[in-house]
């Protein structure tokens, strides 16, 4: 994902990953997603919670490029993940 994307490709990316899962919903019934990645031999864990402001893009725009690298296997393979890329899915759509 190296673009500015909207809601619904946000949310319909990360659908399609099997390390997502959905925490919750918001206001307006949008799922809250949550990407985990686990090393079962690592004890320590990074969290990266993105898109709290409505206004917020750019690290939404980074979270989705750290799922993407963990996705590849760029990175984490030594820690365990875990990345909310959008907290504010409703702000984020208007």
């Amino acid at each position: 994902m190296d673009a500015y994307h909207d809601v619904d490709t946000i949310e319909e990316y990360l659908s399609s990953l099997s390390s997502s899962l959905i925490i919750g919903t918001t206001y307006e019934n949008r799922p809250i997603f949550a990407y985990k990645k686990n090393v079962s031999d690592s004890s320590k864990t990074i969290g990266v919670s993105c898109g709290s402001s409505a206004r917020d893009w750019a690290s939404i725009s980074t979270c989705l490029e750290i799922v993407r690298r963990l996705e590849q296997g760029e990175w984490g393979d030594t820690m365990n993940w875990i990345i909310l890329t959008l907290t504010n899915p409703d702000g984020y759509a208007y």
